[in-house]
């Protein structure tokens, strides 16, 4: 039996902590999130229409030590059952743009990004500092085994200490364990990646007697 979906849902809250939930490393998430959403179609073959779109939007990732701003992000039904996305956020002196589309639960229609950027702060720990150009495309259809990433990341700037990441993952002094209790592992879902990195003129390696320059 086929169930049917009709609904419209109205939103505008700068209630976004549920951001939290689909990573562990972003905190504090702060923003606006205002749309129009129609939901129709089956639940075999959901479909959205409207629009939606995410602004002034804000978040800190302290595994990285970088802070996220002056992000906005919009999705926009089609009438081909698809959703064009397209966004950017600054990190560093840079900023890293996101354009493509959604397939709402149509094989046919996977989901396909494109990010690009130029100068964004990647990394700011003691361990890594890295400032990426990205041109990568996302790609992921239902039934696939993996989220395809493939592309180009250049690094005009980055250092990194080989000796500290030798040591295994460092948390940094702002970072809070309140309650190291044991979880369930949660499987996640395979990467399949085809990148190509490009090391730019200030790349430079330190440790274990090392300290070269690209």
């Amino acid at each position: 039996m086929r169930i049917a979906l009709d609904g419209t849902v109205d939103i505008t809250t700068r209630q976004i902590g549920w951001l939290e939930l689909f990573s562990p490393d972003i905190v504090a998430p702060k923003g606006q999130l205002q749309g129009v959403l129609q939901l129709g179609g089956t639940r075999e073959h959901p479909r959205l229409g409207g629009n939606a779109q995410l602004s002034g939007f804000t978040a800190e990732l302290p595994a990285l030590g970088i802070t996220l701003r002056d992000g906005a992000l919009r999705l926009d039904a089609q009438a081909d059952g698809n959703a064009h996305l397209a966004g950017q956020l600054q990190s560093g002196e840079g900023v890293l743009k996101i354009d493509g589309t959604l397939g709402w639960g149509l094989q046919s229609n996977p989901l396909q990004l494109r990010v690009t950027g130029s100068n964004v702060l990647a990394s700011d720990t003691a361990a890594l500092r890295a400032v990426v150009n990205p041109d990568v495309r996302v790609k992921y259809a239902d039934g696939d085994g993996a989220i395809h990433v493939e592309g180009t990341v250049t690094l005009p700037e980055a250092r990194l200490k080989l000796e500290s990441l030798d040591q295994g993952a460092l948390s940094s002094a702002d970072v809070v364990v309140l309650d190291p209790a044991e979880t369930d592992s949660i499987q996640a879902l395979p990467l399949n990646l085809e990148l190509e990195l490009v090391a730019g003129e200030n790349v430079r390696l330190q440790g274990f007697g090392l300290d070269a320059l690209t």
